[in-house]
């Protein structure tokens, strides 16, 4: 009975460790798929866009505005995306 219970709590401890990995990647595809999008969307030599634009587009690919503003957030605080002027992105 032991045995078992031990089992069990291992069990309970892979899951957990493993939710957190797949959350974890989850996030970083996200941060991935918002890199792509700003690559694509500055393609046609325009080095800089607008917010909204960036939102429309992010929303379009199923990502919510509050997930896209704050993966934008931290992309802005590593300084892979600037801010050139206000309502405007730019990658680095």
């Amino acid at each position: 009975m032991a045995v078992d219970r031990l089992d069990f709590d291992e069990i309970l401890k892979i899951q957990r460790m493993t939710q957190i990995r797949l959350a974890q990647e989850l996030k970083e595809d996200r941060t991935a798929n918002v890199i792509v999008l700003l690559n694509q969307l500055t393609k046609n030599g325009q080095k800089a866009i607008q917010t909204e634009e960036f939102l429309v587009e992010s929303e379009a690919m199923g990502m919510t505005e509050k997930d896209a503003t704050e993966i934008l957030d931290k992309l802005i605080v590593d300084k892979i995306v600037l801010v050139p002027k206000e309502g405007y992105l730019e990658l680095f």
